[in-house]
């Protein structure tokens, strides 16, 4: 029985790790993505992102790594969002860069 409770921890410790590194590597697309999209400077767009994976969800964080020319995968990352998640994005793209020292 203590076997088996260590692997369910174990497992469940894989899984955080797992979900973490994913988000460290959207948080490195949402970067990449701002200053090749939005003409940004590396320094304000690492605090856009960090910004960005303590506030938004999954569908979120990829709406807004997603590069442009991918309208399909907009569109379905759109239909996935509610209102107030889209509007939350918006807001978010005219105001954090701003306070993330953009000019």
């Amino acid at each position: 029985m203590k076997a088996l409770r260590l692997r369910g921890v174990v497992g469940a410790l894989l899984v955080v790790c797992s979900a973490s590194g994913a988000r460290a590597d959207i948080g490195t697309e949402i970067a990449r993505s701002c200053v090749a999209e939005w003409f940004l400077p590396q320094e304000v767009c690492s605090c856009v992102a960090e910004q960005a994976l303590g506030r938004f969800n999954e569908v979120q964080l990829n709406w807004l790594a997603l590069p442009a020319g991918f309208p399909a995968e907009a569109a379905s990352l759109a239909k996935a969002m509610t209102m107030s998640q889209a509007l939350a994005i918006s807001n978010f793209m005219v105001s954090v860069p701003h306070q993330c020292g953009a000019p």
